[in-house]
């Protein structure tokens, strides 16, 4: 009876120890998942990039299902492709096993496992949707190993993680883009409202110069006829550097602007910019000082050509009248002892205040002179940001 009663307690004390060890388990199990869980949230807090984040979470995902891969799969052009993958690369089948059929449904909930035309060798996958507010945003898919209903919570908590950054970081970027519409129209109404003046200028100009050349009636004599061709000449010339400008400006703010450098001379690219502002130019206007011994420049000649035309045409339009505009250009050193060429072009104009020279270089006209003098007609405000944007690509630098 004695030995009976032993077995029978070591029986009872066996089966409660083993409860007790498996509880323990399964609550050390619990305490991990929840740990990983904590420790995906934080990483969600810490607003880390979205392609960091996936690239994070999914080696987390692997190494708490102890499995072969883990893949997640985003939309891209209405088409789900590999986003990313912890563990090894899956083969061209396994990640057609993991992708829905088009035109199929696929449950929201974790799928069971599959294996390849039935065979028990192949790897098993199951798949989970990633939905965030019901929607769904993504696939999770768990390769080379069978989850537990537990370890398909654990899942479905992943992937509820997973799926809200990816909507947030889709907000973001929504945002992001209304933002920078926002911006874009906003400038481009403060652009139009600038030069919608300077563009009705040359116009009204141009017009009634021709319709007096066209008009038979009048009785015009050669030198009168050859003012107007002139003027109208001019305001031609005018009326298309503003159009170059304004085309310039779209072409930076939509980044197309392409750089094409080489070798070029100073003193060539300096004589045609004037020889562009030659109706604005008199005999005596400009004085050049560019000695013939300069070395070639690395840049794009279009460019430079512009920003001297820009510089050019600001100084002539500020500088008083009888006044030179002076263009120098001297070969110097860097800070890193590379050679350069500086070029200058100077005016005896009103100058430009002290509050105002942060603003050159960016869109808007900048007020000229300490008493603030009225700018001069025909300027649009858009050519010192041609001119330093052009310069910068160019990997040069412009300053006042």
């Amino acid at each position: 009876v004695a030995l009976l009663v032993y077995f029978v307690v070591v029986t009872l004390v066996a089966r409660v120890v083993d409860r007790l060890k498996a509880a323990e388990e399964e609550a050390h199990s619990r305490e991990a998942d929840a740990a990983r869980l904590l420790e995906v949230s934080e990483v969600l807090i810490e607003e880390r990039p979205l392609p960091e984040f996936l690239t994070l979470v999914a080696s987390m995902a692997r190494d708490a299902f102890a499995c072969e891969s883990v893949v997640l799969l985003l939309p891209h052009d209405d088409v789900l492709e590999v986003a990313v993958t912890a563990g090894r690369d899956l083969s061209p089948d396994e990640v057609r096993r993991v992708t829905p059929a088009a035109g199929v449904r696929s449950a929201l909930t974790p799928q069971a496992p599959t294996s390849a035309g039935g065979d028990e060798q192949a790897s098993s996958i199951e798949t989970i949707v990633l939905t965030a507010r019901g929607r769904p945003v993504g696939i999770l898919g768990v390769v080379g190993t069978r989850l537990s209903p537990h370890r398909r919570s654990l899942a479905v908590a992943f992937a509820n993680n997973i799926a809200v950054a990816i909507e947030r970081a889709q907000l973001q970027e929504q945002a992001l883009r209304m933002h920078v519409l926002e911006q874009v129209d906003r400038l481009r109404g403060a652009l139009i409202g600038a030069v919608s003046h300077d563009l009705r200028t040359p116009l009204a100009t141009i017009k009634p110069s021709a319709s007096v050349l066209l008009d038979q009636d009048t009785d015009l004599d050669r030198p009168e006829q050859a003012e107007l061709l002139k003027l109208i000449d001019e305001q031609a010339d005018r009326l298309a550097r503003l159009v170059t400008n304004l085309l310039d400006m779209s072409r930076i703010e939509a980044g197309a602007l392409v750089v094409h450098r080489q070798p070029l001379h100073v003193n060539e690219v300096i004589k045609e910019a004037i020889g562009t502002l030659r109706p604005l130019v008199g005999s005596d206007r400009v004085e050049v000082n560019a000695p013939d011994s300069l070395p070639s420049v690395y840049a794009d000649h279009v460019l430079v050509h512009q920003v001297l035309v820009n510089l050019l045409e600001n100084a002539l339009r500020y500088a008083p009248q009888g006044t030179a505009v002076k263009v120098s250009a001297t070969a110097k050193k860097d800070t890193t002892g590379k050679e350069m060429v500086e070029i200058a072009v100077s005016d005896s104009g009103p100058g430009i205040s002290d509050t105002e020279r942060a603003r050159l270089g960016s869109r808007g006209r900048v007020t000229a002179g300490p008493a603030r003098a009225a700018a001069p007609p025909g300027g649009s405000g858009v050519g010192l940001a041609i001119a330093r944007a052009f310069v910068e690509a160019n990997g040069g630098r412009i300053a006042a």
